[in-house]
Formats: structure tokens, sequence, C-alpha cells
């Protein structure tokens, strides 16, 4: 089974992949719009193609328009009310569309039989999509109660919470278990959410590792 079944959803694909990369690269850059991070503005650019890399026939597909049609509409309200529930609800919204699109693509790079360029694209982004995820977790978490996630350096800002790129660089440090211990999780729950990420994280890696080196030799032997 091929990964995509036309041009428009490679590319598409593709360019998703290169918008979670500048969003990546987008948190050294503190720019805000109405307290909004660069990367998240992104994140309405990586909804677009990430829904143009799916069938429209495919079910996926219709579940994800539908995440994304509410992500946009609560993202607008948040922007014109300023609500503190309609932020945190954004917030869910946008964790189940990252979440969801990882799940569609994990599905599709299982299901193929050849390794080929988008293969490993696709197993690189669903590891952002899934470290995006968690970020937005910790976000919402923090937001619900401030003494989830702290910071144990006493210099630091009284707004080092307000950015949402300290959530991003907390998730990617965590999920690649550097954890260099300036930000430490405070509560019990919060500290299963970290593990739960690790232990995802070294998983992942080594199950679809096997996986892609499995599809690799198999097709490696057909063609002798």
């Amino acid at each position: 089974m091929p990964l995509f079944r036309s041009q428009t959803e490679k590319y598409s694909f593709r360019a998703l992949f290169l918008c979670l990369i500048l969003m990546i690269i987008s948190t050294a850059f503190p720019i805000y719009a109405k307290g909004i991070a660069l990367w998240e503005l992104l994140f309405y650019i990586a909804i677009f193609f990430g829904l143009f890399s799916l069938s429209p026939k495919e079910t996926d597909f219709k579940v994800n328009f539908y995440i994304a049609l509410i992500a946009i509409c609560s993202f607008l309200a948040y922007i014109i009310f300023q609500d503190d529930y309609l932020f945190i609800f954004t917030l869910l919204v946008k964790f189940l569309f990252f979440t969801s699109i990882a799940i569609v693509f994990l599905k599709k790079i299982i299901e193929t039989r050849k390794v080929a360029t988008d293969t490993i694209i696709g197993t690189i982004s669903i590891y952002i999509l899934v470290g995006f995820s968690f970020s937005i977790l910790f976000q919402i978490f923090y937001h619900l109660n401030t003494g989830y996630i702290i910071n144990v350096d006493p210099d630091a800002s009284a707004t080092f919470f307000q950015d949402p790129n300290t959530f991003v660089y907390f998730s990617f440090i965590t999920m690649t278990t550097v954890g260099y211990g300036d930000i430490l999780p405070n509560f019990p729950f919060a500290r299963m959410i970290c593990i739960l990420e690790a232990l995802f994280s070294q998983i992942y890696l080594t199950v679809l590792t096997a996986i892609i080196i499995g599809k690799f030799l198999s097709d490696g032997r057909k063609k002798q």
C-alpha cells in the first residue's frame, strides 16, 4: 500500500514536515501577537497542509477536518474575547489535532510496504507532532494549576511560564530524556505524564526503527 494516493497528498505532507521544522525553529524567537507565539500561528498553516496530506475519501480526513474547523473557530473566538476558558479549550483542540494527525501517519507508515524518503519524513514528523502534543498538554495543566510545573531558577522572570515556547522546550527535553533540571514536574500527575512521554519516545524510536529496517530488508530481498 503506497503512503500517499496522489501528488497533492505527497507535497502537502512534505510541506507539513517543513512547517513542523519551522515551528521548532520559531521557538527561538519570542514573537507574539495578542500573546500567541509564532509557532502557534504556524500551527494553523500546519492544519492546512495536514488536511491536504490526507485523502478526502478517508474517514480520517473528515474527523480531522472537523477538529481543524473547531480549532480555527475557537482560536478566532479567543482572539476576540480573550477568555481564559476559550484559551484552554483552544489548547485542547490543538492537542487533539496534533495527536490525531500523528496517529493517522503512524497507521500509514505501518501499512506501507516500501521504505522511501516520505517514510523517513513521516517517522520524524510523528515524533515532532507528539512533542508538540505533550507541550500543549503541559500548557493546559499549568493553566489549570500553576503548581503542576515549576522553574527551579529563583532569578527567572515572573512571566517565564507565560511564554508558550517554555512548554515546547520542556516537552522536547523530556521526550529526548535530556532533562536539564531547570524545569520540574511538581505533582504526581505531572510526573506521570513526563514518564509517559519519555517512555513513548524510547519505545517509538526502538519499535518504528525495527519496523522500517524490516520493511527495507524485505523490499531488498524481493528485488534480488
